[in-house]
């Protein structure tokens, strides 16, 4: 079995944060001391890395639910607790991150990359920290923030600066375990590649590239014939195409006809890929006269063609040479990776929409859905709190701008309350 891999889902959950504590000191010199509970530990974060070592996605093949460490519960003697571990997941480069609706999250181009998917959930406060004048020992601390659970899709697209495009049994293979160090399988029947194969080319002129032996094409392959979608994606990040011909394969046509209709099916994919940078091989040539080469080359007007043979080993240098002189020619743009942890994910407003979803009743979502998860409402002080932090916060005049009157009922996650201004 191939350990390629370049299609997975994963759920991934972010840590819990610990619940905060509601304590009191208690010692030989103080019987009746103040608030001492603490906070609890901030749950952890989702992180995801590239690695260039990697080459797939087969390690997370059968970890589809992944998750972060929850935070420590807060402890007396403002003991706070401790904070869960991330979750460090690690791919290939040229992995991209799509969310549950499709949208890209992040596309990993350069090794090191390193980008904060989801946080964890905050600690809960203790006790301790809602002292006030007003309010010497408060009785309440707040519950631990809940983590998120997230569905993405990670696909891998082939880093590689050459894309061998052809036919099934153009001798893609051949020529990519000829000229690389690249070993893939190779029979004599169409489709032996159902995977994308890479191979490092070492030139002694100091020139060295990335080969990508793209699975054999056929019409229709932008619609997806053949797995074409699948194949073709893989073409995306290479900077040069090389067209490998068959002059033996009459089923796709003539040597320019395979051509076109290559191009053809690239461009239907992508547009772009047909401005790119590209070489003409057409390879088993050792089996055709130089009067069919004549043939061929007046097919090609204007175009340099390479008559090799992968097989044969004919002409395997020249053409290596060609490819790192066009590599050299076009050079990738550079770029390296930050040394920091990027967040890609953007927080909620604390009040994102309040609507009423029958008369009198109103609900309202945002970040302040969590902020009321984490309020036991059965502790002492806990209303109280409450009426502070939305009058603190300044979200009172805010829902009163949506309409929200005196004695109406507003929904907040799954607890309601009858809204009054209080003073």
């Amino acid at each position: 079995m191939s350990d390629f891999l370049d299609f997975v889902e994963l759920y991934v959950t972010s840590g819990n944060g610990g619940n905060g504590t509601v304590a009191f000191l208690r010692d030989a010199l103080n019987a009746k001391g103040g608030p001492a509970g603490g906070k609890g530990g901030n749950g952890g974060d989702v992180i995801m890395k590239s690695d260039s070592s990697l080459r797939s996605l087969y390690k997370l093949r059968f970890t589809h639910h992944l998750g972060a460490g929850h935070g420590g519960n807060g402890g007396n003697n403002n003991k706070t607790g401790a904070g869960g571990d991330d979750l460090q997941i690690t791919v290939p480069v040229g992995t991209t991150v799509c969310d549950e609706e499709g949208s890209l999250v992040y596309d990993f181009k350069y090794n090191g990359e390193s980008i904060k998917l989801q946080r964890g959930g905050r600690g809960g406060l203790g006790n301790a920290s809602f002292k006030s004048s007003r309010m010497q020992k408060p009785r309440f601390a707040l519950k631990g923030e809940k983590g998120n659970e997230k569905k993405y899709t990670l696909e891998l697209k082939l880093l590689a600066d050459i894309a061998i495009v052809g036919f099934p049994n153009a001798g893609k293979s051949t020529f990519i375990s000829a000229v690389s160090n690249a070993k893939p399988k190779i029979a004599d029947y169409p489709f032996t590649t159902l995977i994308p194969h890479q191979g490092i080319v070492y030139l002694k002129n100091g020139v060295d590239y990335i080969l990508a032996d793209i699975p054999g094409l056929i019409e229709g392959a932008h619609e997806g014939k053949g797995l074409g979608h699948k194949f073709l994606k893989h073409v995306e990040r290479c900077r040069i195409i090389l067209y490998m011909i068959d002059p033996d394969n009459l089923e796709a046509g003539e040597p320019s006809e395979q051509f076109e209709k290559l191009k053809f099916e690239l461009n239907q994919f992508k547009k772009e890929l047909t401005e790119r940078p590209y070489l003409i091989a057409v390879n088993k040539s050792d089996l055709i006269d130089d009067e069919i080469r004549d043939e061929i080359k007046e097919q090609f007007p204007g175009e340099k063609i390479h008559f090799i043979s992968a097989r044969g080993k004919l002409d395997l240098k020249a053409i290596s040479f060609a490819l790192g002189q066009l590599i050299e020619d076009n050079p990738p743009k550079v770029e390296e990776a930050k040394g920091i942890t990027l967040k890609v994910f953007e927080e909620e407003p604390v009040i994102s929409d309040v609507k009423e979803v029958e008369p009198g009743y109103f609900r309202i979502t945002g970040t302040i859905e969590s902020s009321v998860a984490q309020i036991d409402f059965n502790q002492f002080d806990a209303v109280y709190f409450f009426h502070r932090f939305l009058k603190k916060q300044g979200l009172i005049k805010l829902i009163k701008q949506y309409g929200v009157k005196q004695g109406n009922i507003i929904i907040i996650g799954e607890t309601e309350f009858e809204f009054a201004e209080g003073d």
